[in-house]
C-alpha cells in the first residue's frame, strides 16, 4: 500500500494533469496534506482554480514565488496516476486525516485533568464532530433517488394503518401519518396546560403496540413518572390517593394498569441534567440491546449543553444536537418545551411560534411542533374543564391544523375527544 506521502503525491499529480479532478478538488483541503511543501501546492492550485486559470508546472511554479523549491515538484514527472483515482485518492486522504485527529484527540484526553464522565462526554461529542467533518460532499441525481422513492410510495400504500410511530390520538395520527423516523418533534405549552402528560400519554399508547419507547425525565424522578401513567391507565384521581379514600373498586383499577403497564416496553432515565450527547449515547445502546422505535425528553430547558456562553447561544446549541440525533438514530424524538408567558396578556391566549423561548432555533429545526392549549385555564367561567386542543403550528412534511382532545385534570389523561362519554363512565 502507497505511503501517505505518495497518495498526496498522486492525489496533486491528478490536479495537475486531469481537469475532472480539478473540479473535484472541493472534496480536499490544507489538513489533508502532511508534507510542507505539499501543503503550499495544493493551496496555490486551489487558488488558480479559483480565479480560473489554466494550470501547468511553469504557472504553478510562478504562483509559489519560490516557496516551494522545483527539485520538490519532481515528483509530478515521475508519478504515474490514472484520471479515475483522484476519489480514491481522496478518500484515502481523509481517512488519514481522521485517524490524526482522532490521536490529537486521544492525547487530550489523556492530559486532561477533566473527570472520567466529562472526558467520556467531551470524546463522543469530538468524534461526533469529526465525523460530520470528514465527510465528503457529493451529489445525488434524480435518476438515483426516483425509484427508491417510488418503491416507499407504493409500499406505504400496502401498509395497513399508518407508515409512521402512532401515538393514539387519531386525528393527530391521520395528519402526521404517523410520528416518523428521523423527525424532531415539539410539544410546546405554558405551566399547567399538561404537556408532561400528554407525552406520557403518548409514550404508553405507543408501548401498548409493543414498541420500544425511551423517556428522558428531566424534571420529575422515575417513581412519579410511572404513578400519573398508572393514574392515567386506571383513571383512579390522584385526589383519591392523598385524600386516603380509595375503595376496592379503585385497587382493581390500579392493579390492572399496573399489570398492563408491567408488560409494555417503556425505559425511563431521571438523571438530570443531561445533555444530548449523554442521551444519544444511551438510545444508541438500547437500540442495539433490544430495539429502539421512539425518544420523549421532557423537557428542553433542562437539557445541558457544553457549547454557548450566553443561555440563548446554549438552547440554539442543544436543537441542533437534538436534530441531529433523531436523523443518526433515525426514530421519532418528541421533545417538551415550555413556552414563554408573556401569551397571557394577550387577548388571545393561544400560544404561537413566537412564544418558544429563548431562540427561533428551534422554530427553524423542528419538523413539528404542536402546542397544547386549554382554555379554562384562562376562563374558567366559560370554558368547559375537559377541553383541550392540540395546535399543529408547523408540519414540514404534512397539513396544520387543530385537534380537539379530552382532559381529565385528576389522572392526568387526554383521550380523543369522542372517547369522553365513555372516559367519564369507566
Amino acid at each position: 500500500m502507497k505511503s501517505n506521502l505518495e497518495i498526496e503525491q498522486c492525489a496533486l499529480t491528478c490536479l495537475m494533469t486531469h481537469q475532472s479532478s480539478l473540479e473535484e478538488i472541493y472534496k480536499l483541503s490544507e489538513e489533508d496534506f502532511t508534507a510542507s511543501d505539499h501543503k503550499k501546492i495544493f493551496t496555490a492550485i486551489r487558488e488558480l482554480v479559483k480565479s480560473n486559470t489554466a494550470i501547468d508546472q511553469a504557472i504553478l511554479f510562478g504562483k509559489l514565488n519560490g516557496e516551494v523549491k522545483r527539485a520538490a515538484m519532481e515528483f509530478f514527472a515521475d508519478t504515474y496516476i490514472l484520471e479515475s483515482n483522484f476519489k480514491e485518492y481522496a478518500s484515502l486522504l481523509k481517512d488519514y486525516t481522521l485517524k490524526r485527529k482522532l490521536n490529537a484527540i486521544a492525547e487530550g484526553l489523556i492530559k486532561s485533568d477533566k473527570t472520567g464522565k466529562e472526558l467520556s462526554e467531551l470524546a463522543e461529542q469530538e468524534i461526533f464532530k469529526l465525523r460530520e467533518d470528514v465527510q465528503t460532499q457529493t451529489f445525488t441525481t434524480t435518476k438515483q433517488l426516483v425509484n427508491s422513492v417510488l418503491g416507499k410510495i407504493e409500499e406505504s400504500q400496502s401498509i395497513k394503518g399508518y407508515t409512521g410511530v402512532e401515538t393514539g390520538f387519531y386525528k393527530l395520527d391521520r395528519v402526521t401519518d404517523g410520528l416518523q423516523n428521523g423527525e424532531y418533534i415539539l410539544i410546546g405549552a405554558r405551566p399547567s396546560m399538561g404537556k408532561t402528560a400528554l407525552a406520557l400519554n403518548m409514550a404508553s399508547n405507543i408501548a401498548k403496540s409493543g414498541r420500544q419507547v425511551a423517556f428522558f425525565s428531566l424534571e420529575m424522578d422515575a417513581p412519579t413518572v410511572t404513578k400519573r401513567m398508572i393514574l392515567a391507565e386506571s383513571l383512579v384521581s390522584d385526589k383519591k390517593i392523598k385524600t386516603k379514600s380509595l375503595n376496592d373498586q379503585d385497587f382493581k383499577k390500579l392493579a390492572l394498569a399496573s399489570g398492563n403497564l408491567y408488560n409494555r416496553q417503556i425505559h425511563i432515565c431521571d438523571r438530570s441534567p443531561m445533555t444530548v450527547s449523554e442521551i444519544k449515547s444511551m438510545c444508541r445502546k438500547l437500540k442495539r440491546s433490544k430495539g429502539l422505535d421512539i425518544v420523549f425528553i421532557d423537557y428542553l430547558q433542562l437539557l445541558r449543553s457544553t457549547e454557548g456562553a450566553s443561555r440563548r447561544e446554549q438552547v440554539e446549541a442543544v436543537s441542533r444536537d437534538v436534530k441531529s440525533m433523531a436523523k443518526e438514530l433515525n426514530v421519532p424524538v418528541v421533545v417538551v418545551s415550555s413556552l414563554s408567558r408573556a401569551g397571557k396578556d394577550r387577548s388571545d391566549k393561544h400560544p404561537v411560534m413566537s412564544d418558544l423561548r429563548e431562540t427561533g432555533q428551534i422554530e427553524f429545526d423542528c419538523d413539528l411542533i404542536m402546542f397544547l392549549h386549554r382554555e379554562y385555564y384562562y376562563n374558567p367561567n366559560k370554558a368547559d374543564p375537559h377541553d383541550a386542543e392540540l395546535i399543529i403550528a408547523k408540519h414540514r412534511n404534512g397539513a396544520l391544523g387543530k385537534i380537539n382532545l379530552t382532559w381529565f385534570a385528576e389522572s392526568t389523561l387526554f383521550t380523543n375527544r369522542s372517547e369522553l362519554q365513555d372516559a367519564s363512565e369507566a
